[in-house]
């Protein structure tokens, strides 16, 4: 049975003329105010929403593959940039390495030629006391 609204304005007058207003008020909210055919049955739904929810698992699933080759993507940049600093840092590593060795060898020159010359003015010191009366 369709229910438009004319039809249902005169259903809930002639409910109002036997009965009081708010009764009728009352049974007239007790009808859909559509056709009960239009509803979906549970079945109805289901069909709707599995070919729905298949579509999204298609379409989570190609997003999902999207994001895990950016997600490699961006991990292979990350290992380039590691492998990068890497090199850099065994860079660092060796020009300090170097620059230790030339410090520890300039410190010891400098301590022979600083010795040398503590024992030459030694030597001059005795060979002047020793000429001197």
């Amino acid at each position: 049975m369709t229910s438009d609204e004319k039809t249902r304005f005169t259903v809930r007058h002639r409910l109002a003329d036997h009965f009081d207003e708010g009764f009728a008020d009352d049974l007239m909210s007790l009808v859909p105010p559509f056709d009960v055919s239009e509803l979906a049955t549970r079945a109805e739904m289901h069909a709707e929403f599995g070919s729905v929810r298949a579509e999204m698992h298609a379409e989570f699933g190609s997003v999902r593959a999207e994001m895990a080759l950016g997600f490699a993507r961006v991990d292979a940049e990350f290992g380039s940039v590691r492998a990068e600093m890497a090199l850099g840092f065994a860079r660092v590593d060796t020009k300090f390495a170097e620059l230790r060795s030339e410090m520890h060898q300039n410190l010891r020159n400098s301590n022979i030629a600083m010795m040398s010359l503590m024992v030459a003015l030694h030597g001059l010191l005795f060979a002047a006391l020793k000429i001197w009366p």
